[in-house]
């Protein structure tokens, strides 16, 4: 009778977890996130906060540790076989993937599958060491992000000898994406207190990439509106750049020398 009661808790609180996870992702179908601050009030922002601290934070680790429990009753019920454990895990994935090709982009059961296939290592470890190696797996990003900033850099070097040799052409583009405020008067391409940011972070990308011959365009960022910021942008990349590479931009066609839709 308990072990009855115990899955009937379970299912119950799966429910409830999804319930949870839907709520999380309303902002995203009801197309609120993607409508812009400049249709936001202050209401929507205290929502949205609440929504955080008492949803997001909350539902997805309760589905984390339901997924788990999930695992060891499988196991337990299988014999300790992972046979039929790992069909699952690659059903689920092949479901996952079907879901984010065809359904929703923010797809989150592929990485649950690719994850819950790493789990029959750990399940013959003593809970202490289980606990140990959890809490190094949450420290791991931020020790790296610490030892070692510059970890990516090699790899990236390599790209670029890589598109130098071989004549593999590129696009450089700044690191300026603020669509969240969306493409008008909202704009972050407006104000004149953003300028000097809009402008250094073109300066940078052409001073630090100059040289690469596989560099044909500059982009001046990417669904950033079209305000006077980039204008000035384009001319400090103009300033600079004698070489004729055209300089490309996404959302106003006018101030560049390639546009795009």
């Amino acid at each position: 009778m308990a072990q009855k009661i115990r899955y009937v808790v379970l299912d119950a609180l799966r429910g409830f977890a999804l319930l949870g996870i839907i709520l999380a992702n309303f902002p995203e179908f009801s197309l609120w996130t993607f409508a812009g601050p400049a249709t936001h009030t202050p209401l929507d922002g205290v929502v949205r906060g609440l929504q955080f601290f008492f949803i997001d934070g909350k539902f997805y680790t309760l589905f984390s540790l339901l997924f788990g429990i999930s695992f060891g009753i499988q196991l337990e019920n299988s014999g300790h076989s992972t046979t039929t454990f790992y069909r699952r895990m690659s059903t689920l994935f092949v479901i996952g993937f079907l879901h984010l090709m065809l359904l929703w982009s923010g797809d989150i059961l592929m990485l649950y599958a690719a994850m819950g296939m790493l789990l029959p290592l750990f399940r013959r470890l003593p809970t202490r060491r289980l606990l140990a190696v959890a809490g190094s797996f949450l420290l791991l990003p931020l020790l790296l992000d610490i030892l070692f900033p510059h970890l990516a850099d090699p790899l990236e070097a390599d790209y670029w000898r890589l598109c130098d040799r071989y004549g593999i052409y590129l696009e450089d583009e700044a690191n300026i994406e603020s669509h969240e405020y969306h493409y008008r008067e909202a704009s972050l391409s407006h104000p004149a207190e953003w300028r000097k940011a809009h402008v250094a972070r073109n300066v940078e990308m052409v001073m630090q990439n100059y040289n690469h011959p596989s560099i044909i365009i500059w982009s001046l960022g990417n669904e950033a509106g079209p305000g006077k910021n980039f204008v000035e942008a384009y001319k400090a990349i103009k300033a600079i750049d004698k070489s004729g590479r055209p300089v490309q931009y996404e959302r106003n066609n006018s101030i560049v020398d390639m546009g795009s839709d």
